[in-house]
């Protein structure tokens, strides 16, 4: 086990708002991924998956308050934008920064830092 300088109920919020956002926006039988990888003094944690994607014009909107990615009045996934707006300012309250990868139709890679608690 890896201990890590964090707030243990900001840091899970932001993992479940990511872990739920990719299942929201993954098509049945695809896949979401939760990987942590020990990177010197930090934990390099990833949410990703093989959903919808994110087009590359729209990665940074996705970070912005009552953003949807789909506004349109049917729209099949729910939320109030709000998610990832709040996740970005908990992570770079953490000393880290949220990064985004995506493509359309091949998914979306969500990753940020967390350092690792040194005795």
């Amino acid at each position: 086990a890896v201990l890590v300088d964090a707030d243990l109920e900001k840091i899970s919020w932001v993992l479940m708002q990511l872990v739920d956002n990719a299942i929201k926006f993954t098509p049945p039988g695809g896949k979401v991924v939760l990987q942590t990888t020990r990177e010197g003094n930090f934990l390099h944690v990833q949410v990703r998956d093989s959903g919808i994607g994110i087009p590359q014009d729209r990665l940074e909107q996705v970070f912005e308050p009552f953003y949807q990615l789909d506004g349109s009045s049917t729209r099949k996934v729910g939320g109030t934008g709000l998610g990832l707006a709040l996740a970005r300012r908990i992570v770079e309250a953490h000393g880290s920064i949220i990064h985004v990868y995506s493509e359309v139709g091949k998914g979306s890679r969500f990753e940020f830092m967390l350092k690792i608690h040194l005795e």
